[in-house]
């Protein structure tokens, strides 16, 4: 009677046969197929360090995006807006301007700019604001090395810087 072999098997055992026996190192010195698990269990750590340092960077990010934000929300702050600038003469122009102050008991300084057409600065003024009013208006003349056509705002800040502190200028 002839034996029947079922699809992989070998007609003289009737076993499985081993597909890769045949092919040159396909079976490492313990006997595993190359490419098996041993591979996939190495690939692992590096993927998982990778996964941790990626995962510290972005919380990382999230912390300096998030002190970056909370410093903006919660910083004081002086902003002013110029109202009117008036031409008085060829070598001054009067400036309007409104301070408004987040933090009105300390005391600060603003410092405006007179321009001329090209908007070239042509003359600068410091305004102290001493500690008080949240908002408040001031009118500053600023003397021009030619004709002013507009006024800015160039930046306000709190503090008092010693060039406008009269008991420090006594000192030097």
């Amino acid at each position: 009677m002839a034996e029947r072999s079922t699809p992989g098997s070998t007609p003289e055992s009737g076993k499985a046969a081993d597909r890769y026996a045949g092919a040159s190192g396909s079976r490492g010195k313990a006997g595993k197929a190359r490419g098996g698990n041993d591979g996939a269990a190495k690939s692992l750590v590096p993927s998982r360090i990778v996964a941790i340092v990626l995962s510290l960077m972005f919380i990382g990010l999230l912390v300096a995006v998030g002190a970056f934000i909370y410093t903006k929300v919660t910083e004081e702050t002086i902003s002013g807006e110029v109202v009117a600038s008036d031409v008085v003469s060829d070598g001054t122009t009067k400036v309007t301007v409104d301070i408004t102050r987040s933090e009105p008991d300390k005391e600060g300084y603003c410092i405006l700019q007179a321009k001329d057409y090209a908007s070239a600065e042509i003359g600068r003024s410091e305004v102290y604001l001493p500690p008080g009013k949240q908002t408040s208006r001031e009118v500053v003349e600023i003397d021009t090395t030619s004709r002013g056509y507009i006024s800015d705002i160039y930046g306000c800040q709190y503090g008092k810087p010693a060039y406008l502190d009269p008991a420090s200028a006594d000192a030097n």
